[in-house]
């Protein structure tokens, strides 16, 4: 016997119309297996199987039909498809793997990085570490100045025990965190990771950005600590000694710095400290001593210039001969700084200041650094001012007094040197890394004005999606049309169901009811559904992803920004400038388009404004019923049910409707009894509605009522 599909496909209507779902897709199946191409069928049985909670089976019917939309150029639809797959099951990594790379292929990479974040998270969760893994280098790879995806990467690696990648990855989001002046929320990253898995690895970098932003009594108890898990620890000891220097400890800071030339004797740095100590002492020949060392340590390993320049150093605070009349003042820092000027000091230099090409940018920084390492922040401010003053343009001074400012607490100089540095960054194109620093000032300061302009100016652009018309009746035609094209082909089944969702749209047309009736369909009216704001919640409050691995262990938000929210924020203003708010007819038109394009949340914010008018109410609760139950959200559904009932019309049919609906989703709900209680009602005001007489039959039955 010959298949016959629109047979098939009118009886899986029918059971659908009376909430038979696993009947519905039993028809469905049979349809999926005659004909595997024919994507409707599919696409119904993916929405059929998510309300069954089948959800390995509506899985692989989304790879099918989310391939299909893809393969025919409609991207868009099957985001949406992974989308509502995504609702229903929200533990599932693939989901979002793949809903990720959708996003990207529309170059939505805001929105694509929280996919893939998800999909991270929910690997973990499965300890399917390598997946994981995979994703988050691809994440690097799609954001490589994200620095909160560095630090994902940081806590894998540390999860695995690989500590050179996990030093590599938390090195690289220090650096870019430092780079745009994120020092605070760098801190409390670095904090909570160690608060999380209290690791020593952690330890080094997290006391070194203590000194480096002032906090030394903070430093040493931290220091302290690390040195008790990692005991003798160069990095952290070195951090030590500049935290006492800070604290005027000199003493601790020279015994610290003793033992560790005692054991490396050829350590360049640590001999220059301790040549520091002596000229704090006045002992100009312990200095000299240790300039001689210097000189010996620096030939022995290649540093010929160096080395002429600390025997010359050494020459001049102790000749062999020595000179009549020489006395040395000692006290002054500049001995062990000059070390750093590769060319010599002449009359002509002291006197005429050399141009800005001739002045070494690099020398100067270095001998900044210095004057920070000693704790001489004043000498390091007005050296890095006098470099800012010869090139106004250069990163690294601008960032290292932008540091200093930070450290000294200096608010409104951090903020001015941000702001030149957000201007240097535009310059050389580098606009993630403006936009970086320009949210770095306003998580210090969030009422400048100026940085909020201009990380406004500077967020991506898309195209707006077409402003759809707000009568709809030009489209309204081009369906109908569709449909006769359909039924004229003996394609029932699919003119039956497009009738069916035009309704929902257009519930009072003439032309839809007389195709229904010509179709051969009784009585299948669109129940109405309803919403109300105090009552309920939208899909954003109960269906989001809220799992943030990066807010969870780093403490500040990713610098991406979602394009898919500019793209609405841009339509809804462009829509907002011409609408209304009485309009109630566009409302209502507005939120169709938007649930086309799978944007539930302000679809339902839509139909909530459509709502309020009266000739609108009916139709806008019935669209936003029909989201909550397409996606699950039962109880919710029945809310918006029993709100319908006050905002149905007082026929006797529109409340038996209403009653229908709330029974046919009380026996969805596994609430046989007040299924029962709504049909009964429903049968009382209307006996002929669809096949209400029955369903009360079935239900007494099984009730033994």
């Amino acid at each position: 016997m010959a298949f016959d599909k629109s047979k098939v496909e009118k009886r899986a209507l029918q059971y659908l119309s009376k909430g038979s779902y696993s009947k519905a897709a039993a028809e469905y199946e049979q349809i999926a297996l005659a004909d595997p191409k024919d994507m409707r069928a599919q696409a119904k049985l993916l929405d059929l199987y998510l309300r069954l909670g089948k959800k390995q089976d509506a899985l692989d019917k989304c790879k099918i039909v989310a391939t299909y939309y893809v393969n025919q150029g409609f991207v868009p639809r099957a985001i949406a498809e992974w989308k509502k797959t995504a609702r229903i099951d929200q533990d599932n990594p693939e989901v979002f793997k793949n809903l990720g790379e959708l996003y990207l292929k529309q170059k939505l990479s805001g929105d694509a990085l929280a996919s893939f974040q998800r999909a991270v998270a929910l690997y973990r969760k499965s300890m399917m570490m390598e997946e994981a893994g995979a994703i988050l280098h691809r994440m690097d790879e799609i954001a490589p100045k994200n620095p909160s995806i560095k630090l994902l990467l940081a806590e894998h690696c540390l999860i695995l025990e690989d500590i050179t990648e996990f030093n590599a990855h938390l090195d690289a989001a220090i650096n870019q965190l430092k780079e745009v002046g994120r020092g605070a929320k760098l801190l409390g990253s670095l904090e909570a990771l160690y608060k999380k898995y209290e690791r020593p690895e952690i330890i080094r970098p997290l006391a070194e950005l203590y000194v480096n932003m002032g906090q030394h009594e903070k430093a040493l108890e931290f220091i302290r600590e690390g040195l008790g898990r990692l005991p003798g620890d160069r990095g952290l000891r070195l951090d030590a000694i500049s935290a006492h220097i800070a604290l005027n400890n000199a003493d601790e800071a020279r015994r610290m710095a003793q033992e560790l030339y005692e054991e490396n004797p050829e350590d360049i740095f640590i001999m220059e400290q301790l040549a520091h100590f002596a000229e704090l002492k006045g002992d100009a020949e312990d200095q000299a001593a240790w300039y001689r060392k210097l000189a010996e340590s620096c030939k022995a390993q290649g540093q010929e210039v160096k080395a002429g320049q600390y025997e010359r150093k050494a020459h001049e605070l102790a000749p062999e001969e020595k000179v009549a009349g020489f006395d040395f003042e000692g006290g002054e820092l500049d001995s062990v700084l000059d070390t750093l000027v590769l060319t010599e000091k002449t009359e002509e230099a002291a006197i005429k200041p050399p141009r800005a090409e001739e002045v070494d940018i690099a020398d100067g920084v270095k001998e900044a650094d210095l004057y920070l390492k000693y704790g001489l922040e004043d000498k390091a401010r007005q050296k890095l001012q006098e470099l800012a003053e010869i090139n106004p343009e250069s990163l690294e001074v601008r960032q290292r007094l932008r540091d200093l400012f930070h450290r000294q607490n200096d608010t409104a100089s951090w903020v001015r040197e941000q702001l030149l540095i957000a201007g240097i960054f535009k310059s050389l194109g580098q606009f993630p890394e403006a936009r970086g620093v320009y949210q770095a000032i306003l998580e210090e300061d969030p009422g400048n004005t100026v940085a909020a302009q201009a990380l406004d100016l500077m967020r991506p652009t898309q195209p707006a999606p077409p402003k759809p018309k707000a009568s709809g009746k030009g489209v309204f035609q081009d369906l109908i049309d569709e449909v006769d094209s359909l039924a004229n082909s003996d394609q029932t089944g699919e003119a039956v169901e497009m009738l069916l969702r035009l309704r929902e749209q257009f519930p009072d047309s003439p032309d839809i009811e007389s195709r229904l009736e010509k179709l051969g369909w009784q009585d299948l009216d669109t129940f109405p559904g309803g919403f109300s704001v105090a009552g309920m919640t939208t899909e954003s409050q109960i269906g989001e992803l809220e799992y943030d691995m990066a807010s969870a262990i780093a403490g500040f938000e990713d610098v991406e920004i979602s394009e898919l929210d500019d793209i609405v924020k841009e339509f809804k203003a462009g829509v907002s400038e011409k609408l209304e708010e009485d309009d109630y007819d566009t409302h209502y038109d507005l939120g169709v388009a938007y649930k086309e394009m799978g944007l539930l949340d302000e679809a339902v914010n839509e139909f909530q404004m459509a709502a309020r008018g009266v000739e609108k109410a009916k139709d806008a609760y019935a669209s936003m019923a029909m989201i909550f139950r397409d996606t699950g959200q039962l109880p919710q559904a029945r809310n918006a049910l029993n709100l319908a009932l006050s905002a149905a019309t007082k026929s006797k049919e529109d409340r038996a409707a209403v009653l229908y609906e709330l029974g046919s989703l009380c026996e969805e709900m596994n609430e046989p009894r007040d299924a029962l209680a709504c049909f009964k009602q429903a049968a009382a005001l209307n006996p002929g509605h669809r096949n209400v007489l029955e369903r009360v039959e079935a239900l007494k039955s099984m009730l033994g009522a």
